[in-house]
């Protein structure tokens, strides 16, 4: 499915692997995920649920594919598009969003990933164009949505943020932040319709 829409690059922001690395390679999904065709590469931040499982554990199944795994990190891609990847919050020592930033070029487009989406104002700020995160799965299901809302400047969805600065270079893109959408950790199986966002944008 991803290589049919033909990505330029791939980003996946965090909780890729969930509780344990073992099934992974018992159904060498290593393999699976070294077929992904996106000529700029495949980015990774991690997410909680690579500390649950072990991140020590992680980083080795994931030195077997092709996925350049983020922590604390940026990375600038020959369109001169630069992805900043921050480790996660249950990295009680991971770098701020503005300690992370000094190393980027503001005059070009910078892409923030990190999986727990808080601090966007302030990231905002930062000078950061987009920002991409995950964690929340949107509530799941009711009551949870109403609940996450209340944790979350932004719990699902894209939050447009008009303030002054933080633009796309020739364009007057204001900085954006795209959540991801999922269900997980129910004790049975169901079939949901997951939101998808679909954004252009030009630089």
């Amino acid at each position: 499915m991803i290589n049919a829409q033909s990505p330029d690059v791939v980003l996946i922001g965090g909780d890729l692997i969930d509780s344990s690395v073992q099934p992974l390679h018992s159904e060498r999904m290593d393999e699976e995920l070294s077929a992904l065709n996106a000529p700029l590469g495949v980015y990774m931040v991690p997410g909680n649920h690579e500390y649950i499982s072990g991140i020590d554990d992680c980083i080795g199944f994931l030195a077997k594919t092709p996925i350049v795994l983020l922590r604390d990190s940026v990375v600038t891609l020959e369109c001169g598009l630069q992805i900043a990847g921050r480790d996660d919050r249950a990295n009680l020592l991971r770098k701020g969003a503005g300690e992370l930033l000094v190393s980027t070029d503001k005059s070009m487009p910078v892409f923030l990933l990190d999986h727990q989406p808080y601090g966007l104002a302030e990231n905002d700020a930062l000078g950061i164009d987009v920002q991409f995160s995950g964690h929340t799965h949107g509530g799941q299901l009711w009551p949870g949505n109403l609940l996450v809302r209340r944790m979350y400047e932004q719990a699902t969805g894209c939050l447009r943020l008009c303030f002054l600065g933080s633009f796309f270079v020739g364009s007057s893109f204001p900085y954006r932040h795209f959540i991801g959408h999922g269900c997980a950790c129910l004790a049975w199986e169901m079939r949901i319709r997951p939101a998808c966002y679909c954004k252009w944008a030009a630089f």
